[in-house]
């Protein structure tokens, strides 16, 4: 039975060995972005795409506008950011105890349980243990109330390692393009 690379010689379409080394270099990782071509496409010589450098320039700019920022605006982000975090510990807090409470009624309802026969005590204990257990570990936790930050300094600081991520994120796509092309021009090369 052929497989999509040795279809055309069992359909003898194609015979040469160019062509079909050409094709069965579609699955190795020179060639990974190919995955979703047509086999009958032909291999290409690969761009370094512009992801990166167009996420540097929109990072950049909001830096750029960040640090335009008198003190009260830098005032109003902070409390802004605060009070968001404030809401999402309550929904946290108050999801926790609904749970712990879903948790507890049934717990409860196993306790008032009589197993039916002394083969089920174990089934019981079982029971139980794993609502203790779940309360344990869903339950707990402490989850710890928010204090006010200098949320501007963290939105800096963060902004600024994102751009240092785009520019190394940048080079070794440069780098994986420059060895993907290279891989493909000997491979034509030899052939």
């Amino acid at each position: 039975m052929p497989t999509g690379y040795t279809d055309k010689i069992y359909n003898n379409k194609e015979v040469d060995f160019r062509s079909y080394a050409l094709r069965c270099a579609r699955a190795f990782g020179a060639n990974i972005l190919m995955r979703d071509d047509s086999i009958e496409s032909d291999i290409k010589d690969y761009e370094v795409s512009n992801y990166h450098i167009e996420e540097i320039e929109d990072i950049s700019k909001e830096i750029e506008d960040i640090l335009k920022w008198d003190q009260d605006r830098i005032n109003e982000y902070n409390r802004e950011i605060y009070i968001k975090e404030i809401e999402d510990y309550n929904e946290r807090l108050l999801d926790k105890l609904e749970l712990k409470h879903r948790y507890e009624m049934v717990l409860s309802e196993v306790y008032d349980w009589v197993p039916p026969t002394k083969d089920h005590v174990g089934l019981k204990k079982f029971m139980i243990e794993q609502l203790k257990s779940s309360i344990d570990f869903d339950c707990g936790y402490k989850i710890d109330k928010p204090i006010m930050r200098d949320y501007y300094s963290k939105k800096i600081k963060d902004l600024t390692w994102k751009i240092s991520y785009h520019t190394d994120e940048h080079q070794k796509e440069i780098e994986r393009t420059k060895q993907r092309n290279e891989w493909n021009r000997a491979l034509k090369a030899s052939l």
